[in-house]
Parts: structure tokens; sequence; C-alpha cells
């Protein structure tokens, strides 16, 4: 197992280096040979266990079995025909799941496997916790972007027609605006400034310079202070 999965390594490396879809003679040899001795196992391994096989106590992992040498199948069909760019497509789609494989390894390695089952446990409070940090990227970007499209709006009252281009005059407008000029794009802004994307002083900085009001600038530090220190720390 651990040998294909540095085998997929290398094939990944040499298909990046020079850029051809199609297979080096070498390494699809090697693919149809691991492709082969995983069949043979599988094979065996129904043989001897018959029902167990789909009703035991092990039937995941041999559900992971099945779908990786489907896969492993699959893509050695698509590799001989590979008639246009869609089998080649598909090819990906199934050589990706290759990477699946290495899931094998993880029940034979004790300290790993009960890793694995740790953070599987924990799912349930990880999920809740992601949908807690989605309810108030989405409640502050709803004030934030009301907040910008408001002073834009103003701005187009006052001066007409208003857009940010290398002769305007409100830097700090058109920086709010690249910002929290959307729902999404405030979401994102947000994001990024509690998880490393993007420093949080470049988001707070343009609430301050513009005429939005500090009002919005306390907002940013309060979100700021929830999703780092409270959200993300329980």
């Amino acid at each position: 197992t651990f040998l294909n999965f540095l085998f997929y390594g290398i094939e990944v490396q040499v298909m990046a280096t020079q850029h051809n879809p199609q297979k080096h003679p070498a390494l699809m040899v090697i693919m149809i040979l691991f492709s082969i001795y995983f069949g043979c196992e599988l094979a065996m391994r129904i043989m001897v266990n018959r029902w167990d096989f789909l009703f035991g106590k092990d039937k995941l992992w041999h559900l992971v079995d099945v779908v990786v040498v489907l896969a492993s199948v699959t893509e050695i069909i698509l590799e001989t025909m590979q008639a246009d760019k869609m089998f080649f497509r598909f090819a990906q789609i199934f050589r990706m799941l290759r990477i699946f494989r290495i899931i094998r390894a993880f029940r034979f390695l004790q300290d790993l496997k009960t890793l694995i089952h740790s953070i599987i446990s924990t799912m349930t409070q990880l999920f809740w916790t992601i949908a807690l940090i989605l309810m108030l990227l989405y409640m502050f970007a709803i004030i934030f972007t009301e907040a910008t499209t408001a002073q834009i709006i103003s701005l187009e009252l006052e001066q007409g027609a208003w857009r940010c281009d290398a002769s305007t005059i409100n830097e700090e407008h058109c920086l709010l605006h690249s910002l929290y000029g959307d729902l999404f794009t405030s979401m994102l802004t947000l994001y990024m400034s509690i998880t490393g994307g993007m420093d949080w002083s470049q988001a707070f900085e343009p609430l301050v310079q513009s005429d939005v009001g500090p009002l919005f600038a306390s907002l940013f530090l309060i979100f700021l202070t929830l999703s780092t220190l409270a959200v993300m720390n329980v």
C-alpha cells in the first residue's frame, strides 16, 4: 500500500513536469501490476470472508478496497482508450480515487487509527462550531455590506456617477468597496481576517478611514473578539 502511495506521487510528478496526458509506458506497466495485485488480494478476501465481506465488522474497509480497485481498473481502461479530453477528465477523477488506498493502511497502525477515531468523534462539535462561525460571518457581513452600500450611494448622490479608477480621489472608499462591496466579498474578507488569509488590520483600517463611522469599526472588533477568542477556542 505504501509503495503504491509512493508510486502515485511519482506518477503525478512526472505528469507535472512533462505536461503529457499520456502515461509513460513504464508507469502504465507498474500501475497495471499494482492493480492486478490489489485485485487478486480483493478476490481472495471475498472468497475467504464470503458474506462477512459485505456484512462483517470490516465492511466499510472492504468497501474502500472495492472502490479503489474499480477506480484503478476503470482508469486503465480510460487510459487505453483516451479518445479525447473527456476521457482524460474521467481518468483524472478515477486517478484521484486511488489516493484512498492509503486509508487501508490506517487499520494496521493502531496509534494513527486512534488519532483518526478521536478526530471523527469530534465531528459533531466541529459541525456546530462551523455553523456558528458561518452565522457570525453572515450577520456581520450584512452589517458591513449595508454600511458600505449606503456610503457608496451617498457618494453617487453627491458626485454623480461614481466608480473606482486610477484618477479617483476617494481611495479609502474604493478600498472599502473592494472589501465590503457585496455580501459574498464581505464574508470572504471577514473569514480571511480570522484565518490568516489577510491581516485583520487590512480589513479594519478602511472602516476607520472612511466615512462609515466609528460604530462599524467597533463592530468589527467585536466580531474579531467573538470569532477568535470565543468561538474558535471553545
